[in-house]
């Protein structure tokens, strides 16, 4: 525990140096403290993974929180690798990424205290297991957060999106913080370890209840998630990468800390559950590539992989329900794994959009184009995100996947509880949810590199070795785990934690079963290879022709003539318009020389325009009544003062009104 407290004192101490030293050197000055701290905090977390030996540490701190444990489990010690080393990442990034803001004489303000704020802020909740330091933690956090998101405070929308994350955020910690009171009233302790008391009790159902929702906020699962898809197009990139691949992965890791304290749900929460992750996860990839905006885009995309993770750990659940545990160890393996997998490809798409932004100023995918021709290096590791992402063998996403799939089909062939109709439907949604991933990507990747540039006043360049250096880690992260089976290690001790200490004979299986499939991948590989060797024998030495595209006899060609990204899509989103509030607007060219015609297409959440927005006028409309107290009397203020310190005084003193 002192090398992971160490880690979180060199966060915060450059947070707070940052505070004090020129705007130009305080990006350096916290890339390096983070970067420095991920080096205890891998030594305080890799051996508790590896030994599954649980550290713990107690401090006695001033009233109200008492005597606060830390405890470093495999849990924690699974979140506190990817915190650290996604955090240095982001830290890097932002050298790079704030460079020109520096160069404009804008004021980075707190951006640099509140960043490694953040990154502090997310280990301790990971290891707290006080009620009000974990508390505590959560809503440092939350504003950290908060302000991280304003780097560029000066616009309205980014203000806009900020606070509403931090609205959207108070109404989940409402949520915690009573779900955490009623724990502690009914275990009497505010120790998170005596929360175990209360399995079998008549109030856990209602506790598990309120504990998930609340942490449905922060990771963003529907209808909770309309924050996520303002809050990440409205901060900077390395920001919105840390907030998707890391953050938001928090409030699964309160989900799963729930599950361990408290014992598995019962199997109508469990199935509810499920249920609320299949919406998750299709609704999310449904509106992402109905987006115009490529950070809209990878947004929706983080809500659609919440509800992958979410697909996982229920079908963990209901395997351990009706003890099938290839089902079981399999469902929790691919949710752990994804968790890691998602935090390095969503770090490395956001790392990529972020350069593309920087070098295009516009976030718009129709108004990009051939980037491939001037960014080459980011649109290979653009790339690489992608093939993770939509689970291609090779790259990381497979493979967490992969072991979701297994989940599945374990449980397809069990006729125990659930009947396999219930197991085959969630197997065909999934797949159909991965078939949508890959159009998605492929269509963003595509435009956005691939083609002519529609834009002639966009002018790009490659971006500076500190924006790239973390994107090539993180593409190589995204590599090399997706082609180590090994990695089934690095998920062993948390699945222990949630499972039991049975799961060796499952592990062994399961590696056999990946390992095969990755020998048959690789054959397939092979033959690609040879066959495209052999094409590029027969061709050499001869002549290749080149010309353009044919234009259907149309003889003034341009760059407009291409796909965009409403009509890559167009046919499936027509299908399902209704379910994502698809909204065209078109006019017709008209005569035989048309002079006006244009094409305009949007969605609308359904959730935010059904739910959000009458909630929100409705306050509006009930705060309006009590505008008489803003009067601008000073006298009419100084009333106010003076009787809510005469109510004060009364409570003080005892006098029961």
């Amino acid at each position: 525990m002192i090398m992971l407290a160490v880690s979180i004192g060199i966060i915060l101490f450059g947070g707070f140096i940052a505070l004090a030293v020129p705007e130009k050197a305080k990006p350096y000055l916290s890339a390096i403290c983070t970067t420095i701290a991920a080096i205890p905090a891998l030594i305080a977390a890799l051996p508790v993974l590896f030994t599954r030996d649980a550290l713990s540490a107690s401090i006695l701190l001033p009233h109200p929180f008492g005597n606060a444990v830390f405890v470093l489990d495999p849990l924690s010690a699974f979140f506190i690798l990817i915190i650290s080393v996604m955090g240095a990442l982001s830290s890097i990034y932002a050298v790079g990424y704030t460079k020109p803001y520096r160069d404009a004489s804008h004021k980075s303000g707190g951006h640099f205290f509140f960043l490694p704020l953040l990154i502090a802020s997310m280990m301790l909740v990971t290891v707290s297991s006080h009620v009000l330091v974990f508390l505590t933690a959560w809503e440092v956090m939350t504003i950290a957060s908060f302000f991280a998101i304003m780097f560029e405070d000066n616009k309205e929308s980014v203000l806009k999106a900020a606070v509403r994350y931090l609205i959207a955020m108070h109404v989940g910690v409402l949520l915690l913080t009573a779900a955490f009171l009623l724990s502690w009233r009914f275990s009497g302790s505010p120790d998170m370890a005596s929360f175990a008391a209360l399995r079998g009790n008549g109030i856990t159902n209602a506790l598990l209840i309120l504990f998930f929702i609340g942490f449905a906020f922060k990771a963003g699962f529907m209808p909770f998630h309309t924050w996520l898809p303002e809050a990440h197009p409205a901060a900077p990139s390395h920001v919105s990468a840390l907030m998707s691949g890391v953050m938001i992965k928090l409030g699964i890791y309160g989900m799963l800390r729930t599950q361990m304290l408290f014992g598995l749900p019962p199997v109508w929460f469990i199935t509810a559950f499920l249920i609320a992750s299949l919406v998750t996860a299709l609704f999310g990839i449904l509106y992402a590539i109905a987006q115009g905006d490529v950070k809209r885009f990878l947004a929706y995309s983080s809500v659609e992989n919440i509800g992958i993770i979410g697909i996982g750990m229920a079908f963990g659940m209901l395997g351990m329900a009706h003890q099938n545990m290839v089902m079981a160890v399999a469902g929790f393996t691919g949710a752990i794994l994804h968790i890691l997998n998602h935090s390095v490809f969503k770090e490395l798409l956001f790392f990529a959009a972020g350069a593309v932004y920087t070098k295009t100023h516009t976030r718009n995918i129709d108004e990009l184009g051939g980037l491939i021709k001037t960014m080459p290096l980011t649109a290979v590791c653009f790339l690489a995100g992608a093939l993770a992402i939509s689970g291609i063998p090779f790259f990381n996403g497979f493979i967490s996947e992969f072991f979701i799939y297994l989940s599945m089909l374990s449980g397809i062939t069990d006729t125990t509880g659930v009947t396999p109709l219930a197991y085959i439907t969630s197997f065909a949604l999934f797949a159909f949810i991965g078939a949508l991933v890959l159009a998605g990507f492929t269509r963003t990747f595509g435009i956005m590199f691939l083609g002519e540039k529609r834009n002639k006043h966009i002018h790009s360049t490659e971006v500076s070795p500190s924006m790239l250096i973390p994107m090539f880690i993180a593409g190589s992260f995204a590599l090399i785990l997706g082609v180590a089976p090994g990695i089934l290690r690095l998920s062993t001790a948390p699945v222990e934690a949630l499972v039991g200490n049975c799961i060796a004979p499952v592990n062994g299986l399961m590696h056999h079963t990946l390992t095969t499939f990755m020998q048959v991948f690789a054959i397939i590989a092979i033959i690609f290879a040879l066959l495209a060797g052999i094409r590029f024998l027969l061709m050499r030495g001869k002549t290749v022709t080149r010309a353009p595209t044919w234009g259907c006899g149309y003889g003034a060609p341009n760059a407009r003539m291409q796909y965009t990204s409403a009509s890559y899509v167009s046919p499936l989103v027509m299908i399902v318009r209704k379910l994502i509030a698809f909204t065209a607007h078109r006019r017709n060219p008209h005569g035989l020389f048309p002079a006006h015609a244009s094409f305009r297409a949007h969605t609308k959440d359904i959730i935010d325009r059904w739910t959000v927005r009458p909630a929100t006028f409705a306050v509006r409309r009930f705060l309006r009544r009590f505008t008489w107290i803003q009067s601008g009397s000073t006298r009419q203020y100084v009333l106010f003062g003076v009787l809510f310190l005469i109510v004060l005084i009364f409570l003080a003193v005892g006098i029961q009104w």
